[in-house]
């Protein structure tokens, strides 16, 4: 199709950002020479709001491809998904830029306790169909990948994205602590070691394997406090 060529030509054959802009192409179906140009007035602007004329080592041009990518598929979802869902979802991306990358399970996304400060968030939040919607928003537009049944993760460039648009330290602390509320109300209602072994004692022949949630938020609870002391 006329752009095609072009369009993997500006974004430097980039797998991410690729995927990223045919997610975009696909869901409004639009011709690629329109995605083509939208795309590169987000890169200049984003070029104007750096204060630099051209991007020049191969790092720098692959995170601004995937910056300029991710930012087009996050402004139409503010813009045209239904606005609570899209807060929420937008709220759960930022977030999610503060915990491992890998297999994010379906049971942190909750309310938090105490409740998270972002209130769609907070609201979709409350059910398991809830979270899962604002999952499939963002894998819709391949800001997520499905990576099992019921958990996500997320790319590490578009996490150095969301991290590095960060207005200011105010706004970084207030996702960490969502981070920090929602794996409070994560291990509040998942099976913890101590409860395992007792089990253990009192029926040997008990299965382990109701830990695992338990290891993916610890995994994510690390990440967090890396984070947090970075």
């Amino acid at each position: 199709q006329p752009g095609m060529r072009d369009l993997a030509k500006e974004l430097g054959g980039l797998p991410l950002a690729l995927e990223q802009a045919a997610a975009h192409i696909n869901v409004l179906e639009c011709a690629f020479e329109e995605y083509l140009k939208q795309y590169k007035q987000q890169k200049l602007k984003l070029l104007k709001r750096r204060r630099v004329k051209a991007v020049t080592s191969t790092t720098d041009k692959d995170r601004m491809a995937v910056h300029t990518t991710w930012l087009l598929n996050f402004q139409y979802i503010k813009k045209c998904e239904e606005p609570t869902l899209a807060d929420a979802a937008c709220a759960m991306m930022n977030i999610g830029a503060y915990l491992d990358p890998d297999d994010i399970p379906v049971e942190l996304v909750n309310k938090g306790n105490p409740c998270v400060n972002q209130s769609p968030l907070a609201e979709y939040a409350q059910s398991p169909l809830g979270s899962k919607q604002i999952f499939e928003v963002l894998t819709k537009f391949s800001l997520l990948q499905r990576y099992g049944k019921n958990s996500w993760s997320v790319h590490r460039l578009v996490q150095e994205v969301i991290s590095s648009r960060s207005s200011d330290d105010f706004e970084r602390v207030e996702y960490l602590q969502s981070a920090s509320r929602m794996l409070h109300f994560a291990f509040s209602n998942t099976t913890n070691p101590r409860e395992v072994l007792q089990e253990k004692k009192e029926q040997p022949s008990s299965g382990s394997g109701r830990l695992l949630l338990w290891g993916k938020l610890a995994r994510h609870a690390c990440a967090v406090w890396r984070n947090m002391t970075a």
